[in-house]
């Protein structure tokens, strides 16, 4: 419901009760990360984000010994693709891939064993369907296959959609919201992004992130009406939340308001006024 308040209240309580468990601040990490994508990146979000996850790469490297459990190879993973994904929000490319490098010791380790530990079908999924897309949007990119193993994109897709199916709650959304932003930025295949993005507004009506997603890509499939639905929602949800600061109520309602006082419907020329 995103009650900003109640997962800091959270995250709290598992950093004072479990400070050496590493989930403890793999959810700091998720906490911060969060609060960015909300509007709130600024020194201290982000200087928190790595923190935490400096936090876990301590704790992992202090409980290493012999060989690595597929729990220690998937938060390795993790602990670098959460690294690559704050890079891609802020656009840097170059710095993702280096994660991406960084992460390839552990993934090569999972490849091949998604049905003894189902985690490493939403991280293989992710990294079939990311490279492969790289190497053919981006034929600068090619050189990435003489580091990294061959990718292949539909079975990318194949595997996130077998995680999306996981009784798993935290595999299931990660699996849909990746389909989400696939489908929508990349295969420009609004209809199954769509798909996607009402799922996880269904389960999170109050998700201003997520039902962000469904104003744009109703406004991508020319669904007017129900853009401007989701943007009063959006909006609403917003003013009426008492654990979203300023900036981020603000960072939500402005951004409504600019998409729909540009929206023209194209078929009849009409502008659609954004209303309070």
């Amino acid at each position: 419901d995103y009650r900003i308040d109640k997962a800091d209240s959270i995250r709290i309580h598992l950093a004072n009760k479990y400070p050496e468990r590493v989930w403890t601040h793999f959810y700091g990490a998720y906490y911060y990360l969060w609060r960015i994508y909300s509007g709130e990146q600024n020194t201290r979000t982000d200087d928190k984000f790595y923190l935490n996850l400096d936090k876990t790469l301590a704790l992992l490297e202090k409980n290493r010994s012999g060989e690595y459990s597929y729990d220690e190879i998937h938060d390795y993973t993790l602990y670098y693709s959460l690294l690559a994904r704050h890079a891609l929000f802020e656009h840097s490319i170059i710095r993702s891939l280096f994660y991406l490098q960084d992460c390839l010791k552990y993934l090569k380790m999972s490849f091949g064993h998604e049905d003894e530990y189902e985690a490493f079908y939403l991280t293989s999924g992710i990294y079939n369907y990311c490279v492969a897309y790289a190497v053919e949007k981006y034929p600068v990119f090619s050189a990435v296959e003489v580091i990294f193993p061959a990718a292949d994109k539909q079975k990318g897709l194949v595997q996130l959609l077998k995680i999306n199916s996981s009784e798993d709650i935290i595999l299931s959304i990660e699996s849909a919201y990746f389909l989400l932003k696939i489908y929508n930025e990349l295969e420009k295949n609004y209809e199954f992004a769509h798909y996607y993005a009402s799922g996880l507004v269904e389960k999170y009506p109050e998700n201003l992130y997520y039902r962000y997603f469904l104003f744009e890509i109703s406004i991508e499939l020319e669904d007017f009406q129900s853009a401007i639905f989701h943007g009063k929602k959006i909006k609403l949800a917003a003013e009426n939340n008492p654990a979203l600061s300023r900036t981020q109520r603000r960072y939500f309602v402005e951004k409504v308001d600019e998409v729909l006082k540009d929206i023209h419907i194209k078929k009849s020329g009409k502008k659609i006024k954004s209303s309070d």
